[in-house]
């Protein structure tokens, strides 16, 4: 049987371009079914066993080297598995919308388009007798745009593309905003507005918290991972470790590395990590206590990489130290206040909810104290390094007062 994914892709170059209402409308409209039962259950594609070698397959089915091909030139004929999952999502999104531009004849035609003929005028109203079939597909394609941002798990694997391909995402949100801004069909949709077409931290070239705030960060670039950097150990390692093998979030150590080069641990490397650990978490489809495993240990092994530190006269010990205690809580903080966040919205729009003073408690503060207790297990990271054992265990005996009820 062959994987529902790679029917899709090979799907995708042969159905789109022929979606035209005298060509095969009823196969674009199957293809859509198939997009819709399968696209959001990626847990399923990174879970199985021949997850690398069909992920192979499916790039070379799309030639992702070739539409991304300034992200490959410097990367083996086997790309990642990861990191051709993230541009597979991204390429059936914006097929997608290059779709439903040209259906509506909004498509530019000097754009680079993905797998859409050129040829074919498809717009529905030069059409003689529009096709009924046709107009809903379009409509259905478009509803299937906005799902893929808003959806957390596929939002999230989008985010990556945002952060590290701005020239490819710049093209899509221009084309998102044409969209947005003269398609009759979404204007026409019950539940689905121009204003809520897409998310309003999706529509910058950057991610929300990089972008510069005054003169001094504009005089300053913020170094960024390519994505093939940020995800190759994690994407490689997730098809054939376990979720509590810690070479899946090899890609936190690197920000947390890229931000202590910086001469001061900037705000942004905040929102910058919990983004990347959601994306981890979907794209690893692990647990969160395993999550939060992973990312207390690359925060632990940055502190343990300064025990002997070998260059440059400025110590760093006490940068790492606030990495671990401050920028990591504070992430973890994010992470649990925004599920919860989500459920006490969830609570006030439900008309049943009867009890509203009871405070909400997401899965993920239970996750965190798991992996605190899984933390016992990496007694080698948890040693602290010689310079700090003395305020170390001030800290840990004023923890056990707390703990024991005496605050004294």
């Amino acid at each position: 049987m062959v994987p529902p994914f790679l029917v899709l892709a090979l799907l995708s170059t042969k159905v789109v371009p022929n979606r035209h209402p005298v060509l095969h409308p009823a196969a674009y409209s199957l293809y859509l079914h198939l997009l819709n039962r399968h696209a959001f259950s990626l847990s399923s594609l990174v879970n199985s066993p021949n997850y690398p070698s069909l992920m192979n397959s499916i790039h070379h089915v799309l030639s992702l080297s070739q539409l991304y091909d300034d992200y490959h030139h410097d990367v083996p004929s086997h790309p990642h598995p990861g990191v051709a999952l993230v541009q597979f999502l991204f390429t059936l999104v914006w097929q997608l919308l290059q779709a439903s531009l040209q259906d509506e004849g909004l498509l530019q035609r000097h754009k680079s388009l993905l797998f859409v003929d050129p040829g074919l005028d498809l717009t529905i109203e030069k059409l003689d007798n529009p096709h009924h079939l046709h107009a809903k597909n379009t409509a259905t394609a478009i509803q299937f745009i906005a799902r893929f941002l808003h959806h957390k798990l596929t939002s999230r694997i989008l985010s990556l593309v945002q952060r590290n391909m701005s020239t490819h995402w710049g093209a899509f949100v221009d084309e998102l905003e044409q969209l947005a801004a003269n398609s009759l069909i979404l204007r026409s949709l019950k539940h689905l507005s121009p204003d809520s077409f897409f998310p309003l931290n999706l529509k910058s070239n950057w991610p929300m918290s990089c972008e510069p705030n005054n003169n001094n960060n504009k005089k300053k670039k913020k170094k960024k991972m390519k994505l093939s950097s940020m995800l190759a150990a994690s994407a490689s390692a997730s098809a054939v470790q376990s979720h509590n093998d810690s070479s899946l979030w090899l890609p936190i150590d690197l920000i947390l590395e890229d931000a202590m080069d910086a001469h001061h641990v900037m705000a942004a490397t905040i929102e910058l990590l919990t983004g990347l650990v959601k994306a981890l978490q979907a794209i690893n489809g692990t647990a969160w206590h395993n999550t939060f495993l992973g990312l207390w240990i690359a925060a632990l092994r940055l502190v343990q990489r300064e025990r002997d530190p070998s260059e440059g006269p400025v110590p760093r010990l006490d940068t790492c130290l606030c990495m671990l205690l401050c920028i990591t809580t504070l992430v973890v903080t994010n992470l649990i206040e925004e599920e919860e966040g989500e459920l006490i919205e969830e609570a006030e729009r439900s008309p049943t909810n009867q009890r509203k003073d009871k405070p909400a408690m997401g899965k993920r503060r239970g996750e965190l104290v798991t992996s605190l207790q899984l933390l016992g297990d990496y007694q080698d990271l948890l040693n602290p390094p010689q310079p700090v054992i003395w305020v170390a265990n001030q800290a840990a005996a004023k923890a056990i007062m707390f703990v024991s009820g005496h605050s004294g």
